[in-house]
């Protein structure tokens, strides 16, 4: 977008600033008190389970533990991504370009992308480990109609649409 077509800075945070005054105090200072007093908060599990009905509550515990106890891990692991994937644009834009150091910092990038990926699975195995195996067919069964919708409209959320 050409600069000239961009709006200021300032517009955009005053915008920000009238959208959050004007979601009210919920959105910009996070959960409210109920009517008894207690935050309504409600558990919050993996995206993947999100839809999967007839969770138990000592399920809903284990999930959390789990997602909560790989947080840190995930959170280092996509700041090693993030500070590898700037430092090898940096070397790119340099007046003179390393390739010894570029390499490796490629190298670490895909360590980094690997051992996240390898995370992110060992998370989704343990978290299936927690269900039933009823549970676990309805999940199958929802995760094969997502991918039929998905292939149904061409590829992933915001793909082109294929045309036949």
């Amino acid at each position: 977008m050409p600069k000239y077509l961009r709006p200021p800075l300032h517009w955009l945070a005053a915008a920000l600033s009238v959208a959050l005054l004007g979601a009210g105090p919920a959105a910009a200072f996070g959960p409210q008190p109920g009517p008894e007093g207690a935050f309504e908060a409600p558990f919050q599990a993996p995206p993947h389970f999100v839809r999967l009905p007839d969770l138990s509550e000592a399920q809903q515990d284990q999930l959390f533990e789990l997602t909560h106890a790989q947080a840190p891990r995930l959170r280092q692991l996509q700041r090693e991504i993030s500070a590898t994937r700037e430092a090898l644009r940096a070397l790119a834009g340099a007046e003179t370009f390393d390739a010894a150091k570029a390499r490796t910092l490629a190298d670490r990038h895909g360590r980094a992308v690997a051992a996240l990926q390898l995370a992110h699975a060992e998370l989704e195995a343990r978290s299936r480990a927690v269900l039933t195996p009823e549970q676990r067919r309805a999940l199958a069964a929802a995760s094969a109609a997502h991918d039929q919708a998905r292939d149904d409209r061409g590829g992933p959320r915001g793909a082109p649409p294929q045309r036949p």
